[in-house]
């Protein structure tokens, strides 16, 4: 597992930088994530939450792999809690502390964007947009009025996962 604040591979603008997610799914079950928290909200008070992303992916939809294709098997997911989104151990695993939902479900605390996969059959790194248009999610702050959002990507593909994060926003209502 690594996160960093890495330039962008090319063919894509390699001047600029991004969030780095990268680990290796040895279990058919992944799910790697940054977070952030939120302050100076209304407290105790449920909002109305949208998200963007765009990602940089060099998964095509169409490639296959063990546990399903990385591109069609590796689901982009947001969410937003009053609790810090946190790994757990459970047994001999690590699981999110949220209720994410699990691969292409949604989930209590995060929804389903789409996945990692992009145009073409070839392994470059591409440019995607990810949102939650026409769905509705909503969270409730915490007494102080606090808010923890999070994007990761929930993957039944058994291999090396490496993505970028270069833009995020995040509307409340």
């Amino acid at each position: 597992m690594n996160f960093s604040h890495d330039t962008l591979p090319a063919p894509l603008d390699t001047t600029k930088k991004a969030l780095k997610l990268e680990g290796n799914n040895h279990s058919d079950d992944l799910f790697l994530f940054t977070k952030k928290k939120l302050t100076g909200l209304a407290p105790n008070t449920e909002y109305k939450i949208s998200f963007e992303f765009v990602l940089a992916s060099n998964f095509p939809t169409s490639s296959i792999g063990v546990g399903g294709g990385p591109g069609s098997a590796t689901y982009v997911k947001a969410g937003a809690s009053a609790t810090e989104p946190k790994k757990v151990a459970v047994a001999n695993f690590y699981e999110l502390n949220l209720k994410k939902g699990n691969q292409s479900q949604d989930g209590d605390d995060a929804l389903v964007l789409g996945t990692l996969g992009i145009s073409g059959d070839d392994f470059v790194y591409k440019l995607i947009e990810r949102n939650s248009d026409g769905q509705t999610f909503k969270a409730k702050t915490d007494g102080e009025g606090n808010l923890w959002v999070f994007v990761g990507v929930d993957s039944g593909f058994e291999g090396i996962h490496e993505f970028y994060i270069t833009k995020a926003n995040i509307r409340l209502k």
